[in-house]
Parts: C-alpha cells; structure tokens; sequence
C-alpha cells in the first residue's frame, strides 16, 4: 500500500498516477484503457485487454474448424479475424451470414477477412429478454402450427435462424458485460436468458420432427399454443412476484396435462414445462429477496 497525491487536470478533472510496478506487471501501457469499477468508497481498476484482431489460419478443407472458429471468435468479442487463403469459403460464408454485424471480404493480399461491428451499448439486459421472450412465444406457436399440419418450412427455417443469431448476439453482450466486471448482470438474468435458449432449442427440434414425420396431434398442438404464453411471464427483470406465481401456476396446469400423454412429444414438452417451472421457481424467490415485487 501507498499513498499517492490526486493532482487537478484542466476544469473538473482529478488525476491520480498508476505504481509503476503493477502497470509492467499488469503489462499496462500509455494509451491503453482501463475500467474504473466503483465499489462503495473504493475504486477498483482493470485493464481492458483488447482483441481487435484474431489471426487465423485455416488450411485445407478444415470446414469444421472454420464452423466453430468463427462463431467463438464472435462470442469472445473479436472485431476481426483473418484467414489464409484456402479457407472453404460456403463454410465461411455460411458461419459469418448468421451472425449479426459480420461481413466476409476478400483481401488484395490474399486470404479472406472477417469484420465484425456491433454496437452493444444499444442492448441491454432487459432488452435481451425481451427479445427472447417474444422469440420464444413465436416459436411455441410454430410448434403448435406444425402438430396441426399447417406449419410452413420457410418459417421454420427463418425461426431457427433468428434463434441462432440472437443467442450468439446474446453471447457476446453477456461475455463483454461480464468482462468488464458489470454488477448489473445478475445472476438470476443469466439464469433465464440460459434456460430461454435451451427451451427454443427443444421447441425448434420438436417442430422440425413434427414436419419431417408429418407428426399430427390436436391436443398437444393446444398444449403448445398454451405455452406460447409462458416466456411473457417469464422474463420480467426485475421479477415480479405476482407474475412469476402465475407462471409457476400455469406450468402446473400444463404439466398435469402432458403426464396423461403418451406420443414421445409430449415428454419433451414437459421437459419444457419443467424449465419454465425452474424460472418461476427463481423469480419467486429472488422477488421475495428484493421485496415482494408486484
């Protein structure tokens, strides 16, 4: 510990100088960023470790390398990625025009670079489920189309994308905020924004097998419209009890349903179920935590 004298810059600005010796051990340097993180009367500092440019070289037809590079490139917050020429482009291609803010370009050196810009001060928690919810709502309905028989496979495929692209949007966002030490990300967010993405996965795998078997079942189609209503209820944040009671009751209901159902469908449906049952679990206790909620 030592002490340090705060000097006066300019109008309002106070200035404090960094210890030397945990800036070259921390590998700080003039011009670099750090994150002021205001914990009481304390101020914490970390250092902004930037990855504006990841180089990769990709040789060959590697095509699941390229697959699975991209996609965790743009999870870890990467504004670039570089590859050698030889690249399989469709799978390039493929990888990049599913994720929001990305663009493949050929380069005059050779090789093929991937751009990616997304503006995340635009998203926020509460957004976020919000679009997952109503994603979500969708894709129960769709569910429900395809048990009846008038499910389209266009809007399956539209659906499965937006999925995809806003998980991976999702990623990003979480991964940054969480990165830079943001208290507002609690928890019990990440809980149901996780447990949103695994019920769309399900949902979207059972509508799939529903067209591909040409699967028909009225009862569970009505179930499917009922759960539709679920993700609305649950993405309230902060929780409020009131709503969160109603999602538990109504899961309830479901569930006792789905238990007299024998199709295959059905047991997955109330996998589904049981994970909204978790959220509601959660809202609930988390409501009570910070005061009853509405």
């Amino acid at each position: 510990m030592e002490a340090r004298r705060v000097v006066k810059l300019g109008q309002s600005s106070l200035v404090v100088s960094l210890p030397k010796r945990w800036a070259d051990r921390v590998g700080l340097k003039a011009g670099d960023i750090v994150l002021v993180i205001s914990e009481g009367e304390n101020l914490r500092l970390r250092p902004v470790r930037r990855r504006e440019e990841l180089e990769i070289k990709v040789r060959g037809k590697e095509a699941a390398l390229v697959s699975y590079v991209v996609p965790c490139a743009y999870v870890l917050g990467y504004e670039r990625a570089v590859f050698e020429a030889g690249v399989p482009l469709d799978d390039l291609r493929k990888a990049v025009e599913r994720l929001p803010g990305a663009v493949m370009n050929f380069r005059e050196e050779g090789g093929v670079e991937v751009k990616i810009a997304v503006d995340l001060d635009k998203l926020s928690v509460k957004e976020l489920l919000r679009k997952n919810s109503s994603l979500s709502s969708q894709i129960a309905l769709l569910l429900s189309r395809a048990l009846e028989g008038s499910a389209e496979q266009e809007e399956l495929e539209s659906l499965k994308s937006q999925s995809y692209s806003l998980r991976s949007l999702g990623k990003r966002f979480l991964y940054a905020k969480l990165s830079e030490g943001k208290r507002s990300i609690s928890f019990f967010a990440i809980t149901l924004i996780s447990l949103g993405w695994l019920v769309d996965s399900i949902m979207l795998e059972l509508a799939e097998h529903a067209m591909r078997e040409g699967v028909r079942n009225r009862n569970l189609a009505e179930t499917a419209m009922r759960i539709s209503e679920l993700p609305l209820l649950a993405s309230s944040l902060p929780p409020s009890l009131r709503k969160s009671l109603e999602l538990m009751e109504k899961a309830t209901s479901i569930e006792g349903e789905l238990r007299g159902e024998r199709d295959p469908i059905a047991a997955r449906l109330l996998d589904v179920v049981k994970v909204f049952k978790i959220m509601g679990a959660s809202a609930v206790c988390v409501s009570m935590a910070e005061g009853g909620g509405d």
